[in-house]
């Protein structure tokens, strides 16, 4: 990508969503005598905590399916090119997920190399427009 001013432009790896975690299901009290007051509150405390745990089931769920698709889509990690300040601020967000460098024993994933391999091709061509052009190019400059 060019950008009016390169030095502004920062490469950036993206490893992904992390693998949520599962919510763990509340307990139901036990060993409490019915109709007693404890066993009224502790109730009362199950399903209010039963209530966060579907929402979290819910929230588990979705943020399941993001990590499956971002993790077809893309291989594992990937380097991308933004802007140094959002870069920064991705990095704050998120620590874990943007890193400078490719820890160790990661590897990069299919999008990665796709891209290498298409810039390294758009790179080709046009390096290789630019030899043809008859006023600039080399071989323009050999038939002279």
């Amino acid at each position: 990508m060019n950008a009016p001013n390169n030095n502004l432009r920062v490469r950036i790896w993206d490893l992904g969503p992390t693998a949520p975690k599962a919510p763990v299901r509340p307990a139901m009290p036990k060993d409490l005598k019915p109709g007693s007051p404890e066993e009224m509150v502790a109730e009362s405390e199950f399903k209010a905590a039963l209530a966060v745990f579907e929402r979290e089931r819910d929230d588990f769920a979705r943020m399941q399916r993001a990590f499956e698709s971002w993790h077809a889509l893309y291989g594992g990690p990937y380097q991308i090119e933004m802007w140094s300040v959002n870069a920064l601020e991705a990095k704050l967000r998120d620590p874990d997920r943007y890193v400078d460098t490719l820890p160790k024993g990661k590897k990069p994933g299919r999008a990665h190399i796709e891209n290498e391999k298409r810039e390294r091709e758009e790179h080709n061509q046009l390096q290789q427009l630019r030899d043809r052009d008859p006023q600039f190019g080399t071989k323009g400059v050999a038939a002279a």
